[in-house]
């Protein structure tokens, strides 16, 4: 999957500017709206259905957004696949976003661990800075992630949660409550902390697929040694009796003349 840029930035603070990524958009949600109220930040929102970035990249283009660009993908492979192709992507993604959305995308923890490598961390501040920052500032300079979730939410994860802000606060709905959402903020750190008790893996999938191919590889062959020529001789070999369909009806022909074995004749 390659990353496509709806259209390019050829302003001089577009290295300095503000990051944003958006993972799972859909259709451009909250990316597009933001990316208007904020032009001088530069937007990567990404999302695996071809479809729905297709739409997101006509309205950018209608609406003139020169800081928007479109990654067609999981955010898995943008991050940790291992071909050529998505080791440059990680090291060009890695710690460079200042600020990560996400909108219900899968459980928090696993959210977590899927983009806890794409937030600037205070040592990626500083090393850009080129000097070492007081640590007071140390939480204003780490990368963020905002993310729209409802329903309960573990203490767990409460407990490292910067703010927890009711959408209906957000939109300034002081009377009617429109929505039980709310926008969790963390900072990088945090993140990292949430990461590591999802139980996720980098490897975990992959050695799912192998598994899975494993195991259709072991059912092929012992289909094959079952419907090849010498099926006769290998259930034999295996000390099961395989009988063709002759032999069956043999078997039968006997089984029911054994039963007048002992029938006797008496004249009338």
């Amino acid at each position: 999957e390659e990353e496509t840029a709806t259209t390019t930035t050829t302003t001089s603070t577009a290295s300095t500017a503000l990051r944003v990524i958006d993972v799972g958009t859909g259709g451009g949600f909250p990316g597009l709206p933001l990316a208007i109220a904020f032009p001088n930040a530069q937007f990567l929102l990404v999302d695996s259905v071809g479809k729905k970035l297709k739409a997101v990249e006509a309205i950018a283009s209608q609406l003139n957004l020169n800081n928007v660009q479109t990654y067609h993908g999981r955010i898995e492979q943008l991050i940790h696949d291992n071909d050529d192709y998505e080791k440059r992507n990680f090291i060009r993604h890695r710690e460079s976003y200042d600020l990560c959305l996400g909108r219900s995308v899968t459980a928090l923890p696993r959210f977590c661990f899927w983009i806890q490598h794409l937030l600037k961390t205070t040592t990626t501040k500083n090393n850009n800075n080129n000097k070492k920052e007081d640590n007071d500032h140390d939480d204003d300079q780490e990368g963020k992630l905002i993310y729209i979730i409802g329903g309960e939410i573990e203490e767990t994860i409460l407990s490292r949660v910067d703010e927890e802000i009711l959408l209906d606060d957000l939109l300034g709905c002081q009377d009617v409550v429109l929505s039980d959402k709310k926008a969790l903020v963390l900072r990088a750190s945090k993140v990292l902390e949430i990461a590591e008790l999802s139980g996720e893996t980098n490897h975990g999938k992959s050695n799912k697929k192998k598994k899975h191919v494993q195991n259709k590889k072991n059912k092929m062959t012992r289909r094959n040694n079952n419907n090849g020529p010498n099926r006769h001789d290998n259930n034999h070999n295996n000390g099961n009796v395989s009988l063709s369909l002759d032999d069956k009806r043999g078997q039968d022909d006997h089984h029911k003349h054994k039963k007048f074995d002992n029938f006797k004749r008496y004249d009338s």
